[in-house]
């Protein structure tokens, strides 16, 4: 329009030669999000073992204002059997949400497991046949028994190799009473400690819970079995 207005006139357009930043940034670094990525995975994992967050896949520079600004995690994919999870940054300015964007990690758990310290055939685990190593529960093939002690009631129900973790695949637990047996129900009553007959009204293990019916009143009842076809029934 003005050269249209003034076809002699030249112009010569030029860009500022300073600028002043009212609001400088600062970069969160990729340690920073790794270390918050952590504090959310033990959290996660009720603090057992030790946690360590490997890499972050997709993650670039991220800006923000470099003061009144925090960042926060937010878990949207962690579970115990994939070494890979994501999360969501959330940025908040002067309490308002600024920014969010989706992280995705590779971590490690690692926590004590149960370790064959020699080839085991199928049957009742031996004493003293697995010994507590640490290892990544993430990079094991299935879900490992993690209880201390190991339970003496188990049954291999395939072969386990030299130091192999011990898979809640490869055991069993022997069933200790059937449904429909006959079983001694023992109450306690104060200082008092009353056995009953009663019906298995389900099969249980030792240390499971099952129903059960007294013989004579036919009343419902329930307790934990203990030992074979003796079971403590729960107030």
């Amino acid at each position: 329009q003005l050269h249209r207005m003034h076809p002699k006139i030249s112009f010569t357009w030029a860009g500022a030669q300073q600028c002043a930043v009212s609001r400088p940034c600062a970069e969160v670094a990729e340690a920073e999000v790794k270390k918050l990525i952590e504090e959310s995975l033990r959290a996660f994992g009720n603090n057992e073992g030790e946690i360590h967050v490997l890499d972050l896949v997709n993650y670039s520079s991220l800006l923000i204002p470099a003061h009144g600004a925090t960042v926060g995690v937010e878990l949207v994919s962690p579970n115990g059997n994939s070494r890979f999870g994501s999360v969501l940054l959330n940025v908040e300015y002067r309490d308002r949400p600024f920014l969010r964007r989706n992280v995705r990690f590779e971590w490690e758990w690692k926590r004590p497991v149960w370790i064959a310290r020699q080839a085991q055939p199928e049957g009742r685990i031996q004493p003293d046949s697995f010994a507590s190593e640490k290892r990544n529960i993430l990079s094991l093939s299935g879900e490992p028994i993690l209880a201390e002690p190991l339970p003496d009631n188990l049954l291999l129900i395939r072969p386990v190799a030299k130091g192999a973790p011990l898979l809640r695949s490869n055991v069993k637990t022997p069933i200790a009473i059937e449904r429909g047996a006959t079983v001694s129900a023992r109450v306690h009553s104060g200082n008092l400690l009353v056995s009953i007959q009663a019906i298995a009204l389900e099969s249980g293990s030792v240390g499971q819970t099952i129903r059960l019916q007294n013989s004579i009143s036919n009343k419902p009842l329930v307790g934990k079995v203990t030992h074979a076809n003796i079971v403590e029934v729960t107030p």
